[in-house]
């Protein structure tokens, strides 16, 4: 006979959707890490239903009911460690990038650090190569044949390292795991010839249960076997289980009490439940209601009258939950795509800024200043769980990308027209001394305006350098003006005393 739960069509849908058994470990850029991954795959336990059997009939004058098949199904769900938040690699430099890896390898599984590897070797790889590759350029545009071409980088030996520890720490892992499994399914095979010889040892029948109950604790805690071997070690189990019942079938005030206890322990399950139900929606009710559904089944059987009613019960509060949740996800969704587009949004300012390529050096401080602004807009929006997410962020990095690209060919550009700049400056302040000790003081004069002239319109050049020059250039003029000047004056006396005596010579005259 089903279950109740095999018998209701809408039960599938009604329970909480559970995560498949995978082996948590991805693909990585090396074969060695690939083989590391089929293995995983190979370790794959698949939930088993239970096989239907169905006891004798026996009639009332031999028992009050028959006894049911054991409403028990193994609940394989793959032994997890907790993930560690990866850290943002982004901000980190390659040595502490590789600092954060190695500390993570050597305190934490392989497992836990994943996602932290992996993210962080690809960062540390791209700046390598980056590295490498600008190296490289700058090898060959002097001269040098790519044959030849070397370049170390003791930081790529030493992830090389870490990461080949990393590596052979998962491999032992999941060699670990597949040692456990068989050993889990010798200890399950086991159980099984115990329950058999149940039936068959000395005792009475209240012995015999309190054993088979010890057997199918030590069953539930035994945990998962081989993926290969899961549904016939099953099958084994649930029919000398079967067995052992119809065996005690006549001893129905035990099953009777059995079927009360778990009555009594799915009410309080229930209650459980329903009492959450009432409060916030968060991710840890539909973690209670996964766990919830395992434990109903690891429960068993109750007494047929009340069976219905608290399989009705439970499928109740588990569609209340199950409303909160798709409620919650449908709002979960809603707020994500605000952030998505609050991300495109910043993706979009920073492209604005990058259209619009400003041309002097003022304006690109402001640039940068809106750039960080916008930078920290998008840290505060947060990480979205969607590949939208992941799209938005590659777009972003490009777009920064391309605005650091033309500020350093801006600043670039900048250094080449400064150079220029001091060049001329330079000349002008020699020409300017050439000619500070002339005589030729109309020709002279006339050459320093146009020298001053020309120092206007020369350019900018950094201050400190740009006030050295000009102090060079002034002092030279000035001298130069300074000579002109005095000589013009020393002149113009000489000829007002000159005038001055024949004045005086010729009212000398006039009085004889």
């Amino acid at each position: 006979m089903m279950n109740q739960e095999e018998m209701d069509p809408k039960a599938d849908n009604q329970e909480v959707q559970t995560t498949p058994i995978t082996a948590e470990f991805e693909t990585s850029n090396t074969e060695e890490t690939a083989s590391i991954n089929v293995q995983a795959e190979e370790l794959l336990v698949e939930e088993v239903k239970p096989v239907e059997t169905k006891p004798e009939e026996i009639s009332e004058e031999n028992a009050k009911e028959s006894v049911k098949t054991i409403e028990a199904e193994e609940d394989h769900e793959e032994p997890k460690e907790q993930k560690l938040s990866i850290p943002d690699f982004d901000q980190l430099s390659v040595e502490d990038s590789i600092a954060v890896i190695k500390s993570h390898v050597n305190e934490f599984t392989p497992v836990r650090i994943k996602g932290i590897v992996e993210s962080g070797r690809s960062k540390i790889l791209h700046e390598l190569n980056k590295e490498q590759a600008s190296v490289k350029e700058v090898y060959l545009a002097e001269g040098g044949n790519i044959i030849d071409f070397h370049f170390d980088q003791p930081l790529r030996k030493e992830l090389g390292v870490i990461y080949g520890s990393y590596r052979d720490g998962l491999r032992n892992y999941y060699a670990e795991l597949e040692a456990q499994l068989v050993k889990n399914l010798k200890i399950k095979e086991l159980i099984v010839e115990e329950i058999k010889a149940l039936p068959l040892m000395t005792g009475s029948a209240k012995e015999k249960y309190d054993a088979f109950k010890g057997l199918r604790e030590k069953w539930n805690n035994t945990g998962l076997v081989p993926k290969s071997d899961a549904r016939t070690i099953w099958a084994n189990y649930n029919h000398h289980v079967d067995s052992f019942f119809n065996f005690l079938r006549l001893a129905y005030d035990l099953i009777d009490k059995d079927y009360q206890n778990n009555l009594n322990e799915k009410i309080l399950l229930i209650e459980e439940l329903e009492a959450h139900s009432t409060g916030a929606v968060n991710p840890e009710l539909f973690r209670l209601l996964q766990k919830s559904h395992s434990r109903w089944k690891r429960i068993g059987p109750v007494p047929r009258e009340q069976k219905e009613q608290i399989w009705d019960r439970f499928k109740a509060v588990t569609a209340v939950i199950h409303e909160k949740r798709d409620t919650y996800n449908d709002t979960l969704k809603e707020v994500n795509a605000l952030k998505i587009q609050a991300k495109r949004n910043v993706v979009d300012h920073i492209t604005a800024l990058n259209d619009a390529t400003p041309s002097k050096h003022s304006d690109w401080q402001k640039a940068s200043k809106a750039l960080d602004v916008l930078r920290e807009e998008f840290k505060t929006i947060g990480f979205v769980k969607s590949e939208e997410n992941e799209v938005v962020w590659e777009d972003y990095k490009v777009a920064q990308r391309e605005f650091n690209r033309l500020k350093n060919a801006f600043y670039k550009e900048e250094k080449t027209v400064q150079r220029e700049n001091l060049s001329k400056k330079e000349a002008l302040v020699k020409l300017a001394q050439n000619l500070k000790d002339s005589d030729n003081f109309a020709e002279t004069a006339s050459a320093l305006k146009k020298a001053q002239a020309d120092w206007k319109i020369s350019g900018y050049v950094p201050k400190k350098e740009g006030d050295r020059l000009w102090e060079l250039f002034r002092s030279a003029c000035n001298d130069f003006f300074d000579k002109m000047n005095g000589e013009r004056k020393a002149k113009s006396e000489n000829f007002s005393a000159a005038i001055k005596a024949k004045e005086e010579k010729l009212i000398d005259l006039k009085t004889r």
